[in-house]
């Protein structure tokens, strides 16, 4: 852990952090960090933190999994969401640090993940990581009360940009993979560039840096077991992850973003048999039944607004927009050349990253 430099003050708002705590033999809380990435086992790792929070806490260890943004619920939620970039780093640093004071009695250890710390999910108009700057220098200041340990889960570069691209089709955006690429893809050491300064900031310890891939491969068992050697819990061998939050299949992510380049807005939640029916036309894609296709066309037209106030979207506009769907969405997202291109592009990150963290392997 660092050792203690400073002395705590407040003046013109700015806030000096009193580093004696430590050297005076006041107990610190170890903090794990679970930054990400998106789409990247975030929801499968804050199950089991919900699923398990009891025994954690039996064993000193408090647990805030972000559903939250702000200053409501758990205050280290104020790293996450707007209200991290409007509050000055040194009093987001001192509001966590003295939330972590006032835990000291009962907890010597905690886990707070969301994969919005690091910045909000990218799209094609939000690059990755817009946040990385800010929160390292926020660790460098917490860190001098309390010992932090940053925890990111990566994926093949590629990959993560197709899975993220899935996502933004099913939220309507209407770009094309050449331009959503071009936003995500913004520059050649991307992990790395995100990576160093976090883990930098966060002490001389280890961060715990694994992979998608390296998780699917033992359920998650080697992750469970690092993060309990780094904050000294009993997690029992053979504890693991179980798999959530899959992606939605093609046709849906392919009819929401068709659906947006019209102008019409598809409401899936309004009619929970269409999700489904698009489930078996997918699983059926090759031989599609036409009373099933009849029926989601028409379930469709029921969930469909249309923007500006325009004329419902008719029958036979569902239909089509369907048909569409069905003959579109076994498309690659990207050409072979394209892909070529992106993993060329990130071929130094991903050198940086088998060198200096083997475990998150990256191939997919």
């Amino acid at each position: 852990m660092r050792q203690p430099t400073g002395q705590c003050a407040r003046a013109t708002g700015a806030i000096l952090f009193d580093d004696r705590a430590a050297a005076n033999g006041v107990r610190v809380v170890k903090l794990l960090l679970h930054i990400g990435l998106h789409r990247a086992a975030s929801t499968a790792i804050q199950a089991w933190l919900i699923d398990n929070a009891s025994q954690l806490a039996g064993q000193g260890c408090f647990m805030a999994v972000g559903q939250q943004t702000g200053l409501e619920g758990n205050v280290l939620n104020i790293l996450t969401g707007q209200t991290f970039a409007t509050i000055p780093e040194a009093d987001v640093a001192s509001i966590i640090a003295d939330d972590l004071d006032s835990r000291q009695q009962r907890f010597r250890a905690g886990i707070l993940s969301d994969e919005n710390i690091s910045g909000m999910m990218p799209n094609a108009t939000r690059p990755p990581f817009l946040m990385a700057e800010r929160l390292a220098r926020v660790l460098a200041l917490m860190a001098r009360r309390h010992e932090i340990v940053p925890m990111v889960v990566l994926r093949e570069h590629v990959t993560w940009m197709i899975s993220l691209y899935r996502v933004a089709q099913l939220r309507g955006e209407t770009a094309g993979f050449e331009a959503f690429s071009r936003t995500i893809a913004a520059r050649p050491d991307l992990y790395s560039h995100m990576l160093q300064p976090i883990a930098a900031a966060a002490g001389p310890g280890p961060a715990i840096v694994t992979s998608q891939a390296a998780i699917a491969a033992d359920r998650g068992q080697t992750l469970l077991a690092d993060i309990a050697a780094a904050l000294g819990l009993n997690i029992p061998p053979g504890a693991s992850l179980t798999r959530k939050n899959a992606s939605r299949n093609p046709l849906v992510c392919t009819l929401m973003q068709d659906a947006a380049r019209k102008g019409v807005q598809i409401d899936l939640r309004a009619l929970p048999r269409l999700p489904r029916l698009l489930d078996d036309l997918w699983r059926d894609r090759a031989d599609p039944g036409p009373d099933d296709r009849a029926i989601a066309a028409r379930l469709l037209r029921r969930a469909a607004t249309s923007e500006a106030g325009g004329p419902p979207l008719r029958l036979v506009h569902a239909e089509a927009l369907l048909e569409g769907a069905l003959n579109r969405c076994e498309e690659p997202v990207a050409s072979h050349a394209l892909m070529a291109e992106l993993r060329a592009f990130f071929a130094v990150d991903r050198d940086w990253i088998r060198a200096h963290h083997p475990a998150a392997i990256l191939e997919e």
